[in-house]
């Protein structure tokens, strides 16, 4: 009896220890007062930020970033109440590091570099403060926040590169599918020329940075990363539904190029104002619906896992 009476003592313990807080109230005061500090501390970089997803349609996701960060960080809560917090002063290494990043940013008034340094700090941070084990889980989700930076470093060219790959293959598409209608096209560099029934439609249509799918290219991507990294995937899972982000994306730019082509005849508004950016916001459910077939035939394929 006095067995028993033992084991179900330590069974309770067990199950106690499975399901007590990650961290103590009074910790959680900590983590609210040194939040606050480090928003204070970045409030120049978080105010640029924030000004770019209100006026950059490139970068209006920014504001979704946070929460996807923290839904990830839901999803291991149980993977995480059963780590042990520690100090590891190996994170203020990390920390330092980002700390110069940022100050570097400042003098070189990159928002880019300011915004690494300051996400490669909240990691230090948190490795500081909850230990290597619990960083193991939470590296990915601050990490994710990255993507909430705007990037400058080749930002130009790749837009430019995207606006060609439309122009082109828009061209190709409106030609395919405009034989019904009558209508054709010819693409010089980001210009697209309409013709209906030969007839040249005037003004051509610019495939403009806006309309280069690099908005889409950075949404998908983001969603793309959370879809791969949300459950246990294996890796060839998860960089297959990341890599799937860049043809999508420019696949329905395509789409939407083509649409915006064929229509041009006959509704030229199509072609700008907020009807040619609602159509744009449209193209993101067939990209969704891509994407998770993608998901679904990998996990057909790989075993996935819960945290």
């Amino acid at each position: 009896m006095a067995s028993l009476d033992k084991e179900k003592k330590g069974a309770a313990g067990a199950s106690a220890a499975n399901s007590s807080p990650l961290l103590t109230p009074a910790a959680w005061v900590q983590i609210g007062v040194l939040g606050l500090l480090f928003v204070l501390l970045h409030s120049y970089v978080l105010g640029i930020l924030y000004q770019a997803g209100r006026n950059d349609p490139n970068w209006s996701h920014i504001f979704a970033i946070p929460f996807i960060s923290g839904y990830m960080v839901y999803r291991q809560r149980e993977r995480l109440k059963r780590c042990p917090t520690y100090l590891d002063y190996r994170g203020l290494g990390v920390f330092v590091f980002g700390l110069v990043m940022y100050g570097a940013g400042i003098h070189l008034n990159s928002t880019m570099i300011m915004g690494y340094g300051m996400v490669i700090e909240l990691i230090g941070l948190a490795w500081f403060f909850l230990g290597a084990k619990v960083m193991s889980s939470l590296w990915l989700p601050i990490a994710y926040l990255g993507f909430g930076v705007r990037f400058t470093f080749i930002y130009t060219y790749i837009s430019l590169v995207l606006q060609h790959v439309a122009s082109f293959a828009g061209a190709v598409a409106i030609n395919v599918l405009g034989i019904p209608l009558g209508v054709e096209a010819d693409n010089t560099g980001v210009l697209l020329t309409i013709y209906h029934h030969g007839a040249l439609i005037n003004p051509p249509l610019n495939v403009e940075e806006a309309c280069s799918g690099l908005r889409s290219l950075m949404a998908l991507t983001a969603i793309a990363v959370a879809m791969a990294f949300v459950d246990r995937r294996p890796w060839p899972s998860r960089l297959l539904i990341i890599a799937a982000a860049v043809p999508t994306a420019v696949a329905v730019n395509v789409f939407r190029i083509s649409v915006t082509g064929l229509s041009y005849p006959f509704q030229p508004e199509l072609s700008r104002g907020d009807a040619h950016d609602f159509i744009g916001l449209l193209m993101l459910l067939p990209a969704m619906g891509l994407l998770m077939l993608v998901m679904k035939l990998c996990d057909r394929t790989w075993e996935v896992k819960p945290w």
